[in-house]
């Protein structure tokens, strides 16, 4: 009978702490929270910190003078190849805190406000629900929302905001045009990323210079990944490279295809084709 007694005790007690009200928490506090939901972390300044495998969970703690904070911050995040447009459509279909993406990280937040007081019950089933939402948040924001997946993943359209992602990387900033379309210059050289219909795109860069149809021809002849040829209105020169999605390919591929065309297909062209004679398109 005394264990009984004993266990009744000890749920009565926890029962009555999850009542408690706060208005202020500290860093030692939500560890010890944690602990009780069977989460172990560890505090780094004002952050108490674990991981889930390769997301990073933390609860932020805005403190004030007396190392208290008034407002905390559950935050996850996860680094991968993701988009701004499939979080603002993830924020728009879901409730439970946010999502977005920057700097190669996505990340979901969800903000509790203890002044004037909550419970510990409540801001513990705050920090259960945010756990529970965290992974398909993420996920979503890091596979383009379904359509553009991960890097592994099998896809079938490209989101452009992704595109503009991949080559800032390569060292390319692109805007979209009127028409959806990606635009970017480097070195004087103008290029376009072009969507066609569903899965079909082409890249393109736009030379002109002192060059012959021959000389294009022999490029033709030699090269693979890429065509070249010389437009009869203006006496460009434009190189493309067209990429297929259709009946699905990944991520990586297309990255692939675009580091390949601007680092390696671009370059041949103007020594092969213009030589030391070549002025760029402006």
């Amino acid at each position: 009978m005394r264990w009984l007694l004993s266990a009744a005790l000890m749920v009565t007690s926890m029962m009555a702490m999850a009542q408690d009200v706060i208005t202020s928490i500290s860093t030692d506090e939500v560890k010890g929270h944690l602990a009780d939901m069977d989460i172990e972390a560890e505090i780094n300044d004002n952050r108490v910190e674990w991981t889930d495998g390769n997301t990073t969970m933390a609860v932020v703690v805005f403190a004030e003078d007396d190392n208290r904070g008034k407002d905390v911050m559950l935050q996850a995040t996860r680094e991968g190849r993701g988009s701004m447009a499939a979080a603002q459509e993830w924020n728009l279909m879901n409730r439970i805190g946010h999502v977005y993406y920057m700097d190669g990280t996505a990340n979901y937040e969800f903000d509790i406000d203890l002044q004037d007081g909550i419970t510990v019950g409540n801001f513990k089933s705050c920090i259960g629900r945010w756990m529970a939402q965290s992974e398909m948040a993420l996920d979503a924001v890091l596979t383009g929302g379904g359509s553009s997946g991960g890097d592994g993943d099998v896809i079938t359209d490209l989101d452009m905001e992704m595109v503009a992602e991949a080559l800032a990387e390569l060292g390319f900033e692109a805007t979209e045009d009127e028409s959806g379309d990606l635009t970017f210059a480097k070195d004087e050289i103008i290029y376009n990323f072009i969507r066609y219909d569903e899965g079909d795109f082409m890249i393109q860069a736009e030379l002109t210079g002192n060059t012959t149809i021959e000389a294009i021809n022999d490029w033709n002849a030699a090269s693979r990944f890429g065509r070249a040829y010389l437009s009869p209105e203006d006496n460009s020169v434009y190189v493309e490279l067209d990429i297929n999605l259709q009946g699905g390919g990944t991520w990586d591929n297309v990255v692939s295809h675009l580091t390949r065309f601007l680092e390696e297909t671009v370059p041949d062209v103007q020594s092969s084709v213009f030589g030391s004679g070549m002025r760029r398109a402006g």
